[in-house]
């Protein structure tokens, strides 16, 4: 069966990506990733999937949100890796959808740092929002 198949609609998938389709980038993933069996490091981009829509964040210009949604799967700047299952959320779609409203107004793509303030720190603030962390 299909993951999508396997899994209730108020699941909560980690979907992780490599952060380029760059070949170096790739073998350096395979490598820090025991050939994909362990996510022990590498270079990485990852989207929450909620409710059908997968929600990242990433630098935008000064004024506009860093936060948006994508296909699951299937963000265009990235390579797909592999999908985690972080559990279900008891929250509504519609609180869902308020909670990515207020998040959208407070991570501004400007003030994104490969380091501090990045993609994976957003999913784990929105994954302890959703009530799994």
């Amino acid at each position: 069966r299909r993951v999508e198949e396997q899994v209730q609609q108020n699941t909560v998938l980690l979907n992780v990506y490599d952060v380029s389709d760059s070949d170096v980038i790739q073998r350096v993933n395979r490598i820090f990733t025991a050939d994909d069996n362990v996510l022990a490091g590498g270079v990485f981009h990852a989207g929450v999937e909620v409710y059908g829509k997968e929600w990242c964040y990433g630098a935008t210009v000064p004024g506009r949100s860093g936060v948006g949604a994508v296909k699951p799967r299937l963000h265009p700047q990235h390579r797909y890796r592999a999908t985690v299952h972080m559990g279900n959320t008891e929250k509504s779609p519609e609180e869902v959808n308020r909670i990515l409203v207020c998040m959208a107004s407070e991570w501004p793509g400007s003030e994104y740092d490969l380091i501090h303030h990045n993609c994976l720190t957003f999913c784990n603030v929105l994954l302890g929002d959703l009530g799994l962390r």
